[in-house]
């Protein structure tokens, strides 16, 4: 068993309900999908994972990540829900629990049920699901969470306000609901047209959230302290 790695960095949460809090981001390598609007493709498309997390690495690393005093962890990929059912990455979680604040496991929810993931608790387990397609996991996972009481934001690009509504609807939400963001779209050249999206936002009565690690580091590669 073993997971490919693409980045482990101490940066902050640039987006949603925790944005500016420090974080450990660790972002895994593989993807479910292929967004043409993704801004993290070197995790699927044209490099090679940077670490390769595995039984003969694994005390090593958790003793690495123990080291950093940071506020959170941050999950992403990627797709991190692809390893789920992964032994490491489910004692990954577990080992380092104790240290952090908050856990928050960024996914687009579609690959796999997030009850594969077997954890004592989840009281600091707080997912963030950015769905860019609709299907029966995405929905089953959604309804897993409210039914067990879990920390949940829905996050959804603003490609265009059809499709923001769109996707409101399909997911079954109201557009008011307090734990939906609408994120602005960040296009290939690095901008960002929040004025479109504080306009949709404030005429629909809906939370926005800015991508302020775009805004910081104009990369969602961020690398301010590259740890491994």
């Amino acid at each position: 068993m073993s997971i490919p790695i693409s980045q482990v960095i101490k940066t902050f949460q640039g987006e949603g309900s925790c944005i500016g809090q420090p974080c450990i981001l660790l972002r895994t390598y593989k993807c479910n999908l292929a967004c043409t609007f993704c801004d993290s493709k070197y995790t699927w498309n044209d490099s090679d994972p940077t670490f390769i997390l595995s039984d003969s690495n694994y005390i090593e690393f958790i003793d690495i990540i123990n080291q950093y005093d940071t506020r959170n962890l941050l999950l992403t990929g990627g797709e991190p829900s692809i390893y789920f059912d992964n032994p490491i990455y489910n004692n990954m979680i577990i080992d380092l629990l104790p240290k952090f604040e908050i856990i928050e496991i960024e996914t687009n929810g579609s690959f796999a049920p997030f009850s594969t993931l077997k954890l004592p608790d989840f009281k600091k387990i707080k997912f963030n699901i950015s769905p860019k397609k609709i299907n029966d996991i995405v929905l089953n996972n959604i309804k897993w969470l409210k039914n067990n009481n879990i920390t949940h934001n829905i996050k959804i690009i603003h490609i265009s306000d059809k499709y923001v509504l769109e996707m409101v609807d399909n997911l079954h939400m109201s557009i008011t609901d307090n734990n939906l963001y609408i994120l602005p779209f960040t296009d290939n050249n690095h901008k960002t047209d929040y004025l479109r999206t504080a306009r949709f936002c404030i005429d629909n009565n809906i939370n926005i959230s800015p991508r302020f690690h775009m805004d910081v580091f104009n990369t969602a590669k961020n690398e301010y302290e590259r740890i491994i």
